[in-house]
């Protein structure tokens, strides 16, 4: 982060983009590895939902929270903690916010370090006046209380958390730089209410919840990201793909799974995706809307495979976008400019399970497809 802006970035940019974007140089290693301790599918703890205090210059933890109601409502909330690079830290409340038919909007509430907190014995976690809680390892309650925008959110977990091995997956050698991954909802049922400018809005629908933890930033570890959660009725299919860089010889990262209402039914980091249907944005940027993908039989003897077609793009967001001139060449140095895509899809999919049995699903998706360096 050597480049200096003639005046302090504001906060959000420390948080919404550094945290994402830069990257920082370290020692070739053949592949990112997990750090391997216990199974490779463990249940994650109220330890991996609490904050992960860390001295090193370069810290951002993220809870992101991804829901779509029955009438169509999609919600991508983020409870942010870094510590960046020469800035002093700050913490915040962001969420990207999709009407039903309408294009997202986004809402940043910003704060300092000071105004988190937690409590281990509630599991709780608040951002001045807003805080999630997390109960019987799967259940978690949502307040967001900011000026025009309000949250009250009761999220069912249909089973508990889970993270591959410890969570962490080390990119370089001796493991000093590492990227942490705990679902602590893979599916829930949700119930509550969303207040926007005066008006409370009912919403009943499906979440996913999941956490990161990090000590390098975006780029170091990411070109592209490319991410489905499908919310079948009795099922949900979901998986984060990450293609590093260069340094990291191109590794594809991969993280998935597949519940029915109780349980995991499969969950792994072997997986086969290819990207195609490319779009050009207004700004001449391109991004996949094809996603076709498949995931082998795991010990648990069920696999699936499908096809997700986005739809519409209800959200595109570039973040250097929203800066001045001045702050958009500091940036740009550095960072790109990285470009998220949501779409709201359509999914094909079929699960496969132990006796030959099939388990064909067709519905509604999310997708993301993540451009970090802005081709």
């Amino acid at each position: 982060m050597s480049p200096r802006a003639p005046q302090a970035p504001p906060r959000w940019l420390t948080l919404g983009l550094l945290g994402l974007v830069l990257g920082l140089s370290g020692a070739v290693l053949a592949k990112p590895q997990p750090l391997v301790k216990g199974p490779a599918q463990s249940p994650t703890t109220m330890q991996d939902w609490l904050r992960h205090p860390h001295s090193e210059k370069y810290y951002q933890e993220s809870w992101t929270t991804i829901l779509r109601s029955q009438e169509g409502l999609i919600l991508y909330l983020n409870f942010i903690y870094t510590n960046l690079g020469v800035f002093s830290g700050s913490t915040a409340v962001n969420a990207s916010l999709a009407l039903p038919g309408k294009t997202a909007k986004f809402y940043r509430y910003d704060y300092k370090t000071k105004d988190f907190s937690q409590d281990a014995a509630t599991g709780r976690i608040r951002i001045a006046n807003s805080s999630m809680t997390l109960a019987n390892g799967k259940d978690v309650t949502i307040a967001v209380a900011e000026k025009g925008f309000g949250l009250d959110l009761r999220l069912t977990g249909w089973m508990p958390g889970v993270k591959h091995h410890t969570g962490r997956l080390c990119l370089r050698d001796g493991c000093k730089e590492w990227v942490d991954h705990y679902v602590h909802v893979p599916r829930a049922s949700v119930q509550g209410t969303l207040t926007l400018g005066g008006q409370t809005i009912p919403i009943t629908g499906d979440a996913y919840l999941d956490h990161m933890v990090q000590n390098v930033l975006g780029t170091d570890y990411s070109t592209r990201w490319y991410t489905m959660r499908y919310f079948a009725p009795g099922h949900t299919v979901a998986f984060l793909v990450w293609d590093s860089p260069e340094d990291l010889q191109r590794e594809r990262i991969i993280r998935y799974f597949a519940t029915d209402r109780e349980k995991i039914l499969t969950f792994g980091t072997q997986f086969d995706l290819k990207t195609d249907a490319a779009k050009k944005d207004p700004k001449g940027h391109t991004y996949d809307t094809r996603f076709v993908f498949s995931a082998p039989p795991t010990a648990s003897g069920w696999s699936f495979s499908g096809e997700a077609r986005g739809g519409r793009l209800h959200d595109r967001d570039a973040l250097t976008e929203r800066l001045s001139w001045a702050e958009r060449q500091v940036v740009g140095l550095v960072a790109g400019n990285p470009v998220f895509y949501r779409l709201e899809g359509k999914a094909q999919v079929t699960l496969g399970g132990p006796g030959g049995q099939t388990v064909p699903l067709d519905g509604t998706c999310l997708m993301e497809s993540v451009v970090l360096g802005g081709e």
